[in-house]
């Protein structure tokens, strides 16, 4: 994957990720926000998958876009790559938004 490319997506998902963390929960709306999607046992975990799913259509609309084609599976497997190294700032998130709901 080409530089440009690889920073375009980081700056993508780094914005999105500076915007979850400016999110100030209360357990009020979280319990909110996650039962519009049904019942759902452990709600951190699902907003975990929530932002991770979010980043995930980011990237790869960012690529999308700015390459003007569909990947190749080896573009993909880069951009996954992006993906995951997000999961540990994601995780973080999480953990403060549910210690500020205790």
């Amino acid at each position: 994957m080409d530089s440009e490319l690889k920073q375009s997506i980081e700056k993508a998902l780094n914005t999105s990720i500076q915007a979850y963390n400016e999110i100030k929960p209360s357990e009020k709306a979280v319990k909110k926000f996650v039962r519009q999607f049904g019942n759902v046992e452990n709600p951190y975990n699902f907003i975990h998958g929530y932002f991770m799913g979010d980043l995930q259509g980011i990237a790869f609309a960012t690529a999308h876009c700015q390459l003007g084609r569909n990947m190749d599976d080896k573009e993909r497997e880069d951009i996954a790559k992006i993906i995951k190294s997000k999961a540990v700032i994601v995780e973080e998130i999480i953990k403060e938004i549910r210690d500020t709901c205790k």
